[in-house]
Parts: structure tokens; sequence; C-alpha cells
């Protein structure tokens, strides 16, 4: 499913009826916005947080300084 939306020149874009009932996306529900490549994604929030697992492609921590090793 697609559809073609206009950004106003508050930058604000309407979600189509269909997009927002096919995703349960209500008044002040929470998306997440991220970008990949040049696309513009939108992401209803779960409050779940069981339910992001795996959300994230697994990373290299290796390189990461423990939080004492600021100074």
């Amino acid at each position: 499913m697609y559809s073609i939306v206009t950004v106003s020149p508050k930058f604000q874009v309407v979600i189509s009826k269909e997009v927002r009932e096919s995703l349960g996306i209500t008044a002040h529900c929470k998306l997440v916005m991220m970008t990949k490549g040049k696309n513009i994604l939108l992401v209803p929030v779960d409050e779940d947080i069981r339910n992001y697992k795996g959300f994230l492609p697994k990373m290299d921590l290796s390189g990461l300084r423990d939080h004492n090793d600021r100074f």
C-alpha cells in the first residue's frame, strides 16, 4: 500500500485514512521517524519494549568504551 502526500509550508504531511486504519494509527499515536537511504520511514511506537526484539541489526560493540572511561 502506498499513497502520495504533499508537504505543507509548515513541513507537515497527512497520513491517508487507508494507511492509518491498516496500521492502527490514531490521534496522539507516537511514531518513530527515521531515514533509510533517501527514504523516510514512519513506524508506530509499540509501548511494549519486548516487541522490539530483533528490530535493529546486530551491532559490533567491541570498540565501545565503558561509561567510566570518559575522563
